[in-house]
Protein backbone atom coordinates (compact mmCIF):
# COMPACT_ATOMS: atom_id res chain seq x y z
CA UNK A 1 0.00 0.00 0.00
CA UNK A 2 2.79 1.98 -0.18
CA UNK A 3 2.54 3.33 -3.52
CA UNK A 4 0.15 5.50 -5.27
CA UNK A 5 1.96 6.61 -8.24
CA UNK A 6 1.09 5.73 -11.74
CA UNK A 7 0.70 2.22 -11.60
CA UNK A 8 1.04 1.48 -15.34
CA UNK A 9 4.83 1.71 -15.14
CA UNK A 10 7.46 1.27 -12.55
CA UNK A 11 8.71 4.18 -11.06
CA UNK A 12 11.05 2.59 -8.29
CA UNK A 13 12.43 -0.81 -7.29
CA UNK A 14 13.42 -2.19 -3.89
CA UNK A 15 16.79 -2.77 -5.50
CA UNK A 16 17.36 1.13 -6.57
CA UNK A 17 17.25 1.71 -2.57
CA UNK A 18 20.37 1.49 -0.58
CA UNK A 19 20.57 -1.00 2.20
CA UNK A 20 19.80 0.43 5.53
CA UNK A 21 19.55 -1.88 8.83
CA UNK A 22 17.71 -0.06 11.67
CA UNK A 23 18.89 -0.35 14.88
CA UNK A 24 16.52 -2.06 17.63
CA UNK A 25 15.17 0.85 19.04
CA UNK A 26 14.12 2.09 15.42
CA UNK A 27 12.59 -1.21 14.77
CA UNK A 28 10.45 -0.84 18.32
CA UNK A 29 9.64 2.48 16.92
CA UNK A 30 8.26 1.41 14.05
CA UNK A 31 6.36 -1.67 15.29
CA UNK A 32 5.17 0.97 17.81
CA UNK A 33 3.47 3.03 15.41
CA UNK A 34 1.73 0.60 13.04
CA UNK A 35 0.70 -0.97 15.68
CA UNK A 36 -1.27 2.57 16.38
CA UNK A 37 -2.37 3.07 13.27
CA UNK A 38 0.98 5.25 12.05
CA UNK A 39 2.43 4.52 8.85
CA UNK A 40 5.62 5.83 7.20
CA UNK A 41 5.95 5.16 3.36
CA UNK A 42 7.46 6.29 0.16
CA UNK A 43 5.49 8.11 -2.00
CA UNK A 44 6.30 8.39 -6.00
CA UNK A 45 4.72 10.45 -8.37
CA UNK A 46 8.12 10.72 -11.06
CA UNK A 47 10.67 8.54 -11.65
CA UNK A 48 12.76 8.31 -8.88
CA UNK A 49 11.48 11.44 -7.59
CA UNK A 50 10.66 9.90 -3.98
CA UNK A 51 8.77 11.63 -0.94
CA UNK A 52 8.14 9.99 2.32
CA UNK A 53 4.29 10.23 3.27
CA UNK A 54 2.67 9.56 6.57
CA UNK A 55 -0.68 8.13 7.29
CA UNK A 56 -2.08 8.71 11.00
CA UNK A 57 -5.11 7.21 11.43
CA UNK A 58 -6.66 7.53 7.60
CA UNK A 59 -5.13 11.15 7.44
CA UNK A 60 -2.15 11.18 4.80
CA UNK A 61 0.57 14.02 4.71
CA UNK A 62 3.00 13.64 1.89
CA UNK A 63 6.32 15.65 2.87
CA UNK A 64 7.46 18.58 0.48
CA UNK A 65 11.13 17.40 0.75
CA UNK A 66 12.53 14.30 -1.98
CA UNK A 67 14.88 11.88 -0.94
CA UNK A 68 17.90 10.02 -2.55
CA UNK A 69 17.63 6.15 -2.63
CA UNK A 70 20.47 6.37 -0.21
CA UNK A 71 18.80 8.32 2.52
CA UNK A 72 15.13 7.37 2.37
CA UNK A 73 14.68 4.31 4.46
CA UNK A 74 16.96 6.38 7.05
CA UNK A 75 14.75 8.88 6.99
CA UNK A 76 11.75 6.22 7.27
CA UNK A 77 13.17 5.21 10.40
CA UNK A 78 13.64 9.08 11.88
CA UNK A 79 9.83 9.73 11.26
CA UNK A 80 9.22 6.32 12.87
CA UNK A 81 10.99 7.05 15.84
CA UNK A 82 9.61 11.07 15.97
CA UNK A 83 6.46 9.61 16.47
CA UNK A 84 7.47 6.78 18.67
CA UNK A 85 8.75 9.74 21.19
CA UNK A 86 6.18 12.30 20.38
CA UNK A 87 3.29 10.11 21.43
CA UNK A 88 4.36 7.24 23.62
CA UNK A 89 4.02 8.57 26.72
Amino acid sequence: MGYRGNRSKTLWTSKALEDYIPSNYEMKAAGWCLRNNIQVYIYCNEPYIMHLAIRINGKENVSPETYSSNEILKKKYEFYKYYYEKYNV
